[in-house]
């Protein structure tokens, strides 16, 4: 009993102190203090499971130092101890193109999406890494070559509509919401909600003739009818 006392005490001592040290981390970062805030940030990576908020802030400041090479080999040795976490690559591709040399880097974008693998969490971390960078060509790339490896064309459905959205591309939003509701229905309210944000008035008649072609293809849907009478009303 008295164990597993001064193990809890111990967690929580250890939480606390990683708790001040986040802080005083991000209180260096936006205070230009990049050379302070990449010794926390590296210690705190080590010290936390190796979160990876932690390694990119740790990037961030070296990048903001100009500590290149001490960036890359950083990297590198991320990537050689653990290999299937691909979004490092869009760390990499980023470190190149900070410097103006974009041949390199969308080198390592290719192989962020070469290397990947069937693994959901991890198709998703890549295409936030992308999102992060507001590269959402490459982000939307991720995904759907992850529907491919998942066998599963409905998966990313959501994620791929936000994209379009951001893209300003609001047919291929409304066809990827509309595959969303479809792989389930109780996105429908959300849906609604999305498309009365984001659809000019007459953008409604693209949602109309999807609907009217989606009903047309598969009468056994119920809720294309649903919200086709939604759009009229």
């Amino acid at each position: 009993m008295r164990y597993k006392l001064l193990l809890i005490l111990f967690l929580l001592a250890t939480t606390f102190l990683g708790a001040q040290q986040s802080r005083l981390a991000q209180q260096y970062y936006q205070n230009g203090e990049y050379a302070k805030a990449a010794s926390l940030y590296q210690r705190l990576y080590e010290e936390q499971n190796y979160n990876d908020y932690y390694f990119e802030r740790y990037v961030e400041c070296l990048i903001s130092l100009e500590e290149y090479d001490e960036c890359e080999q950083a990297i590198k040795k991320q990537l050689k101890k653990r290999p299937k976490q691909v979004q490092l690559y869009v760390t990499y591709g980023n470190l190149y193109e900070r410097q103006n040399q974009e041949v390199e880097a969308n080198k390592q974008y290719r192989n962020a999406i070469k290397q990947l693998s069937a693994d959901r969490f991890i198709i998703t971390k890549l295409a936030n890494a992308f999102i992060r960078l507001t590269k959402y060509k490459l982000a939307i790339e991720a995904y759907e070559t992850g529907s491919g490896l998942l066998k599963d064309q409905q998966v990313f459905a959501y994620n791929l509509a936000d994209l379009y959205r951001r893209q300003g591309n609001n047919k291929k939003m409304i066809e990827y919401y509309l595959n969303s509701v479809e792989a389930n229905p109780s996105r429908m309210p959300s849906v609604k909600t999305l498309f009365q944000r984001h659809l000019a008035e007459e953008e409604f008649l693209d949602l109309q003739t999807q609907l009217y072609e989606r009903i047309q293809e598969n009468r056994e849907i119920a809720i294309y009818p649903e919200m086709l009478s939604w759009v009229f009303i």
